[in-house]
């Protein structure tokens, strides 16, 4: 098992987008693969809420610290 922090969480949405250009759609992907991992463990319902926001066209960390 591993545990991934949330901060782990908004520097790998903030990575993703600010030095690779990716998309929300594209950041949304690479968080969910992560954590459709099995040894993966985290808060699941923050890292959700995150997601969320990000679809609705905010912030990822904006959302998992609401």
């Amino acid at each position: 098992m591993i545990a991934v922090t949330l901060p782990s969480f908004f520097e790998l949405a903030w990575v993703l987008r600010k030095v690779y250009g990716f998309w929300s759609e594209d950041i949304a992907q690479e968080v969910l693969a992560l954590i459709a991992t099995a040894n993966v463990e985290m808060n699941r319902p923050a890292v959700l809420a995150g997601l969320a926001v990000l679809d609705a066209g905010g912030d990822f960390a904006d959302g998992v610290n609401a």
